[in-house]
């Protein structure tokens, strides 16, 4: 069945997450390397940023134990799609035995009144209740061949692994959506940091007679002066 997963492959790297502690980690170390280590207006300035990396560093390593869970969450989903789609193939064979192969028989319309392919092409979501509806007529109707009666339990298996599955799917990108909005947070934190370290270190060049190359060499990509 197709789109078992139901979101973006979880391990896409972000390549702009990584540049952006790059850039302020950048700016850290240059701090911290000055020529004058015990410059303290320097220092507290180093320590701000320090501070920044640190929850940076906190939120990725949230954000790679979610996408594994992500990727666990997509590897169930899949799992019950398979055993889904193997117990329909085998109901769909003893119903035929039954039907003596014809596809036109009552009893094979009443479960699959559509091509099997067809149910097998839809996503787990979609598949789940018609395979309830299946469980419901061979737990209730007596009068269904024994041979095609004895799928109940391996389809009520299917059906419980199937719905497990897709809450933990549901659990795991809401799970990652919430770290989205952390992400967001931390960039706009980031990025406000660099503009006022740049103001900063703006100040303490002029205070100091220190040409504005100096202030730049503090940063990989200097914010536009206004």
């Amino acid at each position: 069945m197709v789109n078992a997963a139901g979101f973006s492959h979880p391990l896409a790297i972000d390549r702009a997450w990584i540049s952006e502690f790059e850039s302020l980690a950048f700016t850290a170390e240059a701090l911290f390397a000055h020529p004058e280590p015990d410059d303290q207006e320097l220092g507290r300035l180093a320590n701000r940023v320090t501070g920044v990396l640190a929850d940076w560093e906190e939120i990725d390593a949230d954000g790679r134990s979610l996408r594994r869970e992500a990727i666990h969450a997509a590897a169930q989903v899949r799992a019950a799609d398979i055993a889904l789609e193997e117990g329909l193939v085998v109901l769909v064979a003893d119903v035929l035995v039954a039907t003596g192969g014809s596809r036109e028989d009552l009893l094979f319309r009443r479960f699959f009144p559509e091509p099997l392919e067809d149910l097998l092409e839809m996503g787990l979501d979609a598949s789940l209740p018609v395979v309830m509806g299946f469980i419901l007529a061979l737990d209730r109707d007596d009068s269904l061949p024994d041979a095609v009666r004895s799928h109940e339990e391996s389809l009520r298996a299917a059906q419980i692994l199937g719905n497990c599955a897709l809450a933990a799917r549901a659990d795991a990108l809401a799970a990652l959506g919430r770290h989205h909005a952390r992400v967001e947070a931390w960039r706009e934190t980031a990025a406000a940091t660099e503009r006022n370290l740049f103001r900063a270190l703006g100040r303490i060049a002029e205070a100091r007679g220190l040409p504005r190359r100096w202030v730049r060499a503090f940063f990989l990509n200097p914010p536009s002066e206004p």
